[in-house]
């Protein structure tokens, strides 16, 4: 199970150094969740969340948006994939619990509590966390 969680921490973190970000990019969209001072992303908010509400409550519309399977682009295969509940690491064939505060995940391993700020860039999903830096998402098609 260490060996499994080692992975996939491994891949988040050779993933966010070669993100190539850089602070002269083009302007971002309208759906872009602007970055503060620290280059943290901002609380996401109803209007960052276009075409997911299903209620009143942004923590669902967020939910919805990240349900579905992700890649990172490092192998041909996804990621992970979110349901309602869990995260599916699918090279790992492992699941593990997670939680939404706000824009904060917090996906709970045996050893090791994993949090990261949330925001989206049109359709790319990134994961600000303080430990691993910035890694970014696309939705998985099959």
């Amino acid at each position: 199970m260490t060996k499994a969680i080692l992975s996939v921490l491994t891949s988040l973190y050779l993933t966010s150094c070669n993100s190539g970000q850089a602070s002269n990019e083009k302007p971002l969209s309208d759906t872009t969740v602007q970055a503060t001072g620290d280059n943290m992303p901002n609380k996401i908010t109803p209007d960052t969340i276009q075409n997911t509400t299903t209620g009143n409550n942004p923590a669902d519309s967020l939910k919805n948006r990240l349900k579905g399977a992700w890649t990172d682009g490092s192998t041909e295969n996804a990621t992970f994939d979110i349901t309602d509940k869990t995260i599916y690491y699918v090279d790992q064939g492992s699941d593990f619990t997670y939680s939404l505060k706000g824009d904060i995940i917090t996906i709970k391993y045996p050893d090791y509590t994993y949090n990261a700020k949330l925001s989206f860039q049109s359709d790319t999903l990134i994961m600000d966390s303080k430990e691993y830096g910035q890694t970014k998402f696309w939705k998985f098609k099959n």
